[in-house]
């Protein structure tokens, strides 16, 4: 079985409270305003189930850019691809940017879905606190950073936004094979969780 692992930068940028705006740059209304903030690149990585332990043999890893012509066409193609597509906090975020932008996907296996899960946290609309991607990276030893990708976007530094992209599916990816292993450290309470397979969690989706 096929799997992709794919992360999204949105183009514009979203405001913090008490935080001025930058004359320069574009700005969505809200986190959840799809269609304002829009698509700045899509990173991938994709292999096969069986050979997730092996990274980074088997492992095909990319950046698209979404105003190259015919990107939103290849990003659908890549994700129908898969047999499973995973992610982290893709059922709260980045699912619906790539859906309000005209790809349709559902993340299967969401990482943080998972985690919560097994860390028995109730899903919420937002990230729990301490549960973030960085959050998580940072308790297992994965190099990660976050950076306000839709700024740099805008400033011309693309090249920074597509490695922070292919960052973010490889912090995905690592974080993915400790948890499988029963290896991966939940920030919060410091205990190791044990993340149930893909093969269980599609089977537990077809039901």
């Amino acid at each position: 079985m096929r799997y992709v692992i794919y992360a999204a930068s949105p183009f514009a940028c979203v405001l913090e409270e008490g935080q001025t705006p930058d004359p320069a740059l574009a700005y969505a209304a809200h986190r959840k305003d799809w269609l304002n903030l829009g698509i700045a690149a899509v990173g991938y990585g994709q292999g096969i189930i069986e050979d997730l332990p092996d990274y980074p043999n088997d492992f095909t890893e990319g950046v698209l850019v979404w105003s190259d012509p015919g990107t939103p066409a290849k990003v659908s193609r890549l994700l129908r691809s898969a047999d499973v597509v995973v992610g982290f906090n893709h059922y709260n975020h980045t699912d619906l940017l790539l859906q309000s932008n005209g790809v349709g996907v559902t993340t299967q296996y969401d990482l943080l879905c998972e985690l919560l899960n097994q860390s028995e946290v109730e899903r919420q609309e937002e990230v729990p606190s301490g549960y973030s991607l960085a959050a998580f990276a940072r308790a297992n030893g994965v190099a990660y950073r976050p950076v306000d990708s839709p700024a740099l976007w805008q400033q011309g530094q693309v090249e920074a936004v597509k490695e922070h992209c292919l960052a973010t599916v490889r912090a995905i990816h690592k974080l993915l094979v400790l948890g499988l292993e029963g290896k991966l450290n939940d920030p919060v309470t410091g205990k190791a969780v044990c993340l149930p397979s893909m093969q269980t969690v599609l089977a537990e989706l077809a039901c």
